[in-house]
């Protein structure tokens, strides 16, 4: 995992939390990041979602804050894993 950059916002992602595959969108609102989707509630209605029930804040976006909060295996648009680009 990396740490979120502004440029992410709008990009789609998935990730593990709480033993569930979560997908949607990354939000970056007022310096803060948020993973909008339809399964995890993180109770931040005011956020830009994309059309999505909720945003899930993970503040900075920093990968070891994002790990420690039980997220893993976030994958973002437009990553390159192994040598291969994500769509």
């Amino acid at each position: 995992m990396r740490d979120l950059i502004p440029d992410d916002h709008g990009k789609s992602f998935t990730c593990i939390k709480e033993g569930r595959v979560i997908t949607g969108k990354i939000s970056f609102y007022q310096d803060c990041y948020y993973l909008c989707n339809d399964t995890l509630d993180g109770g931040h209605p005011h956020v830009p979602k994309f059309g999505y029930k909720y945003g899930w804040s993970i503040i900075r976006g920093k990968a070891n804050v994002t790990k420690k909060n039980g997220i893993s295996e976030l994958v973002i648009q437009g990553s390159i894993i192994n040598n291969y680009q994500i769509f």
